[in-house]
């Protein structure tokens, strides 16, 4: 249920292919990243292949399972980071742009 619980705090990820940090932060519904910055204390530190991302982005596997075969990495709280995906909305891959 909405605010029911604390929404996930700042977080930071990192791609091997790119080899810096991504800052990522949750305020008022607005996720901002910030490329190149590294947060002081984040909730997380995720480190993760591209494709593993996408995976996890996009459904077709869950983030838990990503870990558990070693393609992504979570220092920190695992928990936030599951339930910052859990907010995403989920759209149909074909949805209208426009419509009459």
């Amino acid at each position: 249920m909405p605010g029911d619980a604390a929404p996930p705090s700042p977080g930071r990820s990192t791609s091997p292919t790119a080899r810096r940090p991504i800052a990522v932060r949750l305020r008022n519904g607005v996720l901002v990243y910030t490329p190149g910055k590294a947060l002081a204390a984040p909730d997380a530190a995720v480190t993760w292949e591209r494709r593993a991302f996408e995976r996890v982005l996009f459904g077709s596997t869950d983030l838990a399972a990503e870990v558990e075969v070693g393609t992504v990495r979570v220092d920190g709280d695992t928990q936030a980071v599951a339930d910052l995906f859990g907010l995403l909305d989920e759209f149909p891959f074909w949805f209208p742009i426009v419509t009459p």
